[in-house]
């Protein structure tokens, strides 16, 4: 009985990936079956993406301003482009940076481009049953990183404002980016060894309101400190380092001179395929 949950949610997210496809096919759509679809989003037409994360049901809690016209923003990390998208929908003036590939992930020092492949071949498939069974860099980079924001933009008429980067870049000048009023870091932060050299980089683009949205413990007590998130195995590393409590982001904003740190929202959000629940909390920190 305890095994019953997983297998009816895994069996469901099979079928939205199977809608999914069937739909493509009924408009004439071409797509590679074994894209990795992050967000669940609406392209309109009845097609859907079968993301691992349906976030459309909590979009409130991020508090955007129905509004952006006239404010320039930044989507740090956007993956296939859900808040991307959602951004531009209110008129925000959009740039986004994303790695320019997969082998740019922080890793452990003397870990490799195999050890990230062994790492996505243990943990994707259950999100992804169409996974090849051995992987590339160059198929897993179009695989998650470039077909999936290619697929949306071509579906949605959108000519996304895309730079190639690390979130530790975004201030250099190669990149181009002119600080925002809104830069958005959403669960890309456990994702970096170095949390405050990317919380400290993102706040170098922000001239008004930086949003984190990602995992935040509340049971780390009222000290700043964060939780290892890299567990000891060092074969299924799934490049997740560290989660911060508040009281880390509140002294770390404060000092980057953020003077206002409000949590905005708060929710749980399951992995489609597994039913695993996955806490957010939104914080927005103003200068």
């Amino acid at each position: 009985m305890t095994d019953q949950p997983q297998i009816d949610t895994a069996a469901a997210q099979a079928a939205r990936r199977a809608a999914f496809h069937a739909r493509c096919a009924q408009l004439g759509i071409a797509v590679d079956p074994a894209l990795i679809w992050y967000h669940s989003i609406d392209l309109g037409d009845g097609l859907v993406t079968p993301g691992i994360f349906d976030l459309r049901p909590h979009l409130e809690a991020y508090r955007f301003p129905e509004d952006m016209r006239g404010l320039t923003a930044l989507d740090v990390g956007p993956g296939d482009g859900f808040f991307s998208y959602e951004l531009l929908r209110r008129g925000a003036e959009l740039s986004a940076v994303e790695l320019p590939s997969l082998s740019a992930v922080d890793q452990l020092p003397g870990r490799d481009v195999a050890d990230l492949l062994r790492a996505a071949e243990h943990f994707l498939p259950a999100h992804v049953p169409e996974l090849p069974a051995q992987l590339t860099l160059e198929r897993l980079d179009h695989l998650l990183l470039d077909g999936p924001m290619a697929f949306c933009c071509r579906r949605l008429g959108i000519d996304l404002d895309l730079r190639r980067g690390t979130i530790y870049q975004l201030a250099d000048e190669a990149l181009g980016i002119a600080p925002c009023d809104w830069v958005f870091v959403g669960d890309v932060l456990l994702h970096v060894i170095d949390p405050v050299r990317g919380l400290a980089s993102a706040a170098a683009v922000c001239k008004d309101t930086l949003v984190i949205a990602q995992p935040v413990p509340d049971d780390l007590g009222d000290e700043p400190m964060a939780r290892w998130r890299g567990g000891d195995d060092p074969g299924l590393d799934y490049m997740e380092w560290w989660l911060p409590n508040l009281a880390w982001y509140r002294q770390m904003l404060n000092k980057l001179g953020f003077h206002s740190i409000e949590v905005v929202g708060r929710f749980d959000a399951a992995m489609l395929a597994t039913g695993q629940s996955a806490q957010r909390t939104i914080i927005h920190a103003r200068r």
